[in-house]
This record gives structure tokens, C-alpha cells and sequence, in this order.
């Protein structure tokens, strides 16, 4: 009978010790996952750094294009207030950028021809 508090304390022992290697080997799945994770999210931004270069680039052209280009290119929204528009048809339309700001294209000009056809 003196063995049974003894074989009790080497069985709580290995119980302890058991859950110690569970905790340590879940704690370490769990840092691998961390890591796994990390490195995803890594790939995805540098992803998303290359795209986002390509769309500014992409946007620069763009913009170089319309900034150069001899036609007027004029943007509106469905309440025809102007979204964009190149220097051409600021020059053409004789609308000063400032005034832009909600307000409808056919307030801003009095080029009769250009209002004819943008009713059509």
C-alpha cells in the first residue's frame, strides 16, 4: 500500500508532463501557421504594390495622352456635370476649371453647336 501514493505521484507526473509536450507542440503548429500566414500576406502586398505601380504608370500615360492629345475630351456624369475633361475642350467649350463643381455642362458653355450635339 505504500506504493500507491508514489505510483499516483509518477502517474500525475507524466499527466503533467503530457500536457506540457501537447501545449508545446500545439504552440508550435500554431507559430507555424503564424509564419505560413505572414509569408501569404507578404506575397499578396507585393501583389498588390505591382499592380497598383502598373495602374499609376497605366494612369500617367493616360493622362499624358488626353493632356496632349488635339480633340476635346470631355467626361460627364448622368447629370451631365464633367468628371474630366483634356485642355482641349476647356479651350473649345471656354469653361474655366474652377467653375466646375456641380454644375451642369449645358450651364457652363453657350457653344450652341456643342450643346446640339451632346442633346442628340
Amino acid at each position: 500500500m505504500e506504493w500507491i501514493p508514489w505510483a499516483l505521484s509518477i502517474l500525475l507526473l507524466i499527466f503533467i508532463f503530457t500536457g506540457q509536450v501537447v501545449h508545446l507542440h500545439q504552440k508550435q503548429r500554431l507559430e507555424q501557421q503564424r509564419r505560413k500566414e505572414q509569408l501569404e500576406i507578404a506575397e499578396i502586398q507585393t501583389e498588390m504594390n505591382a499592380i497598383q505601380k502598373e495602374l499609376h504608370h497605366e494612369r500617367d500615360i493616360t493622362e499624358l495622352i488626353q493632356k496632349h492629345m488635339a480633340e476635346g475630351l470631355l467626361i460627364l456624369d448622368d447629370s451631365d456635370k464633367i468628371q474630366m475633361a483634356n485642355r482641349t475642350a476647356v479651350a473649345q467649350l471656354h469653361i474655366p476649371e474652377e467653375n466646375w463643381n456641380d454644375k451642369s455642362i449645358f450651364i457652363l458653355t453657350e457653344n450652341a453647336e456643342f450643346l446640339d450635339a451632346l442633346r442628340q
